[in-house]
């Protein structure tokens, strides 16, 4: 029997009838002009709209949508739509139900993710990693993963907003903790992810621009140190030093040339291919780092350094035994010797961090790079990255090369603005004298 889909029609239906020793009697009324869709009545009377559909596999299934009186009959049809829409385009709905049923709470989901993620980490960034995951799961961890949204997340991100680093972390392993779901089976791939488009907040240490001279007395405080080392016999702070060097040349982030070993070096092809990097989990790519010129003569002194010192421990830039890179706080083996450089070269506030930001926007404001071409060279995955982190705007140059492009826009050496607005002046003039013109009216 068919009926319409209004609110009449639906609050005219009558119980089914009951059958003695029956289990689940129901009648099912088809709504006319809508293919599957239906009303089911049980003989208690309650009413439930469904949709029965066949999937691309040939099985046929019914869904259900909702109790009449939770939904309206308004609910109802604008459900059925939508449902209709994607069984036609291929998506088997009742499938994505079961698949976000399974998906559990998002503690669920993380502890998975923890579980299968961290083990090959280094100790350092295992460490920011579990400290992340435990933030997700103390933050959002009792919200089923189906029901996240991005506004769950901000009002949880919220409770970090004085923690920059902490608020970056938590996000990114969410984020990443929801990509790694969606590819293994366990998150619905139909579902977005909610911690997309959320912005992470920025670090003032990273934002720092480097000028050209503050490079050369850098430079200079970094060949000054190294003679004095070479004096001491230090070829541990020599290393130390070809590492800032590299940092300061490539952008690399510091604990990167520290990680680097000799089977990552690649001559043959032209670049140092690092696997154990930042964003690898992300990627699932190497990093790698081009042998231009500079960079191949800190190689060439590192495989002399090595040479000398006698070392054979497999890395690039050879160290001494350390606690430090057992824990992965690589920041204890260098700190001593940027330090001797930065007071000596007579910079201050200045970190490790800013070598990546330096050079970053000494590529766009002296060497007029564009951001794509600075996230190719320091190896961003995107270049919004590199602008929302990084790049510190020169706001001088900003200006005159706004007044060349207005030079460029008119045709002429430099434009002359009060001859323009004179111009303008005696055109409107000319316009409001005309018939069809309306003439500007007055501020009162």
């Amino acid at each position: 029997m068919e009926i319409k889909l209004t609110k009449t029609a639906i609050d005219a239906l009558r119980p089914a009838p009951y059958k003695a020793g029956g289990k689940g009697n129901y009648v099912i009324y088809q709504i006319a002009g809508i293919k599957g869709a239906g009303v089911k009545v049980t003989d208690t009377g309650v009413k439930t709209f469904i949709l029965n559909y066949t999937n691309r596999a040939g099985i046929k299934r019914r869904l259900t949508i909702g109790q009449y009186g939770a939904l309206t009959v308004d609910d109802a049809r604008a459900a059925i739509n939508t449902l209709s829409a994607k069984i036609t385009l291929g998506e088997d709905p009742m499938e994505v139900r079961n698949e976000a049923r399974q998906a559990g709470i998002v503690s669920d989901l993380m502890d998975e993710y923890e579980a299968r993620h961290i083990q090959g980490l280094d100790p350092g960034t295992r460490r920011t990693a579990t400290n992340a995951i435990r933030r997700v799961k103390k933050l959002l961890g009792g919200r089923a993963v189906v029901e996240l949204t991005p506004q769950h997340i901000n009002v949880a991100l919220d409770k970090l907003k004085d923690q920059p680093g902490a608020h970056n972390t938590t996000l990114a392993y969410l984020r990443a903790g929801w990509k790694w779901g969606v590819k293994m089976g366990v998150v619905p791939h139909t579902l977005p992810n909610p911690a997309e488009g959320i912005e992470t907040l920025g670090t003032g240490s990273r934002k720092r621009a480097v000028t050209a001279d503050e490079y050369r007395r850098i430079l200079a405080a970094v060949e000054a140190e190294w003679i004095e080392a070479e004096r001491l016999g230090n070829w541990n702070r020599q290393s130390k030093l070809l590492v800032l060097l590299f940092c300061l040349r490539t952008g690399a982030r510091p604990s990167e040339p520290i990680k680097m070993k000799l089977t990552d070096l690649k001559p043959h092809l032209g670049y140092i291919e690092l696997a154990d990097h930042k964003t690898v989990r992300k990627t699932y790519k190497p990093k790698t780092f081009d042998l231009v010129p500079a960079v191949a003569a800190i190689l060439e002194r590192a495989a002399l350094l090595r040479e000398r010192a006698g070392v054979e421990d497999g890395y690039i830039f050879p160290r001494k035994k350390s606690a430090c890179f057992a824990s992965g706080n690589y920041k204890n083996w260098y700190i001593g010797g940027l330090a001797l450089v930065l007071r000596r070269a007579g910079v201050k506030d200045f970190t490790m961090y800013n070598f990546r930001s330096g050079l970053i926007s000494f590529a766009s404001n002296e060497g007029g790079m564009t951001d794509s071409a600075i996230a190719s060279v320091t190896r961003h995955m995107d270049p919004k990255t590199v602008r929302r982190h990084y790049l510190v705007p020169d706001d001088a140059k900003a200006s005159t090369e706004l007044d060349r492009l207005h030079q460029l826009q008119s045709g002429t050496d430099k434009p002359d603005p009060a001859a323009e607005i004179a111009a303008l002046k005696a055109r409107l003039a000319e316009l409001e004298a005309g018939s069809n013109v309306v003439p500007l009216r007055k501020a009162s």
